[in-house]
């Protein structure tokens, strides 16, 4: 599409269209068109990825390409400008549903409207984004006008079918997802440390040259952290740009693990200010060549700290294991002495480094 012209595109990478997928396209646009191929595989992918994106309230239509085509065939035939024609006639994602459920059963019985009905309740049912809404409202109108059925029912109907799931504790997206109780695991004082780090780097990129002089992912303690940490060094190093959010998710690809920490974290960096923060205060004294504002030595603290003991550790542990008769101290010896008592003294709150 971006070699045709059509440079607002994505790829769903296959039919593996996930909830954080959609919340990722909500950041960036509040109109999506899906454009599938036309076979039956991606007509099924179409339908499944309807209600993940109505549960974020985002406008959703769905373009079938003529004469069968994928999006790709069409464009080689065809000029970008008539693409975009093309997609402005694209109808709206409950349309879609409906029509597809139509084409497997008649509403010629009233077995037949009751079933269409039940199907169109639970794709409402699990569209919590716009659950209450206008447009529910019109969507359900719609739904009552075409089968022949009675609006109240029908509104009774979804009602009871939301409590229903609201009890049971979650909400249901897909006909074949089960309930999951989710608890998050607490996360200690310094994986909050290496979060907020992460934090900082997805809103102010830039400031991953300074990080990098300070940490690597081997001082962090989660993994998950650390994977995200690798990535976003990975993407500035190998690549020469800045770990920018529309960058890391093209980096991270269909893992959908690290879609969600991103996610989580864009999220909380939010929530915190952490924008604020860092562009508020002055910029801090300069180390590694690398100028670290007063926040983020505040946050790289305790990680530092952490890391010092452990080389404190590792450091004891070698002299202890050292020939204690040896007349010459070797190379490695003298690095574990030189890393003990500069440990020391910056417990001690001495600046002096043995050299």
């Amino acid at each position: 599409c971006h070699q045709a012209g059509v440079t607002n595109a994505v790829a769903t990478l296959g039919t593996a269209m996930t909830e954080e997928h959609v919340r990722f396209l909500r950041r960036f646009a509040e109109k999506v068109v899906i454009v599938y191929d036309s076979d039956k595989a991606g007509q099924d992918a179409a339908e499944r990825s309807i209600s993940r994106f109505l549960a974020e309230d985002l406008d959703l239509r769905i373009l079938n390409v003529p004469s069968g085509k994928d999006p790709a065939d069409y464009l080689e035939e065809h000029s970008a400008e008539d693409f975009y024609k093309l997609t402005a006639t694209a109808g709206e994602a409950w349309e879609y549903k409906l029509q597809s459920i139509l084409k497997r059963v008649s509403i010629t019985t009233i077995a037949g409207r009751q079933q269409v009905l039940n199907q169109m309740v639970e794709f409402l049912a699990a569209s919590q984004g716009i659950a209450g809404s206008i447009r529910e409202d019109m969507i359900l109108r719609n739904v009552c006008g075409r089968v022949q059925v009675d609006e109240r029912m029908a509104r009774q109907q979804l009602k009871d079918l939301r409590g229903q799931t609201q009890k049971r504790g979650f909400v249901r997206r897909d006909a074949e997802r089960q309930p999951v109780e989710f608890r998050p695991r607490v996360e200690n004082a310094l994986e909050r440390a290496e979060r907020e780090v992460l934090e900082i780097i997805l809103t102010c990129p830039e400031t991953i040259d300074v990080i990098r002089h300070h940490i690597g992912a081997d001082d962090f303690e989660n993994v998950r952290h650390q994977r995200l940490l690798d990535l976003c060094i990975d993407v500035w190093k190998e690549d020469g740009d800045l770990p920018e959010l529309g960058r890391l998710i093209i980096a991270a690809e269909s893992d959908s693990d690290l879609l969600s920490l991103i996610n989580a974290i864009v999220d909380s960096a939010e929530e915190k200010g952490i924008f604020r923060l860092m562009t508020d205060q002055p910029t801090g004294h300069e180390q590694g060549g690398a100028k670290a504002p007063p926040h983020l030595e505040r946050v790289l603290g305790p990680i530092l700290e952490r890391r010092e003991k452990r080389l404190n550790l590792v450091s004891k542990q070698f002299l202890a294991q050292a020939a204690p008769s040896a007349s010459k101290l070797d190379d490695d010896t003298k690095d574990a002495l030189r890393r003990l008592y500069n440990f020391r003294q910056s417990q001690m709150g001495h600046p002096s480094e043995l050299k």
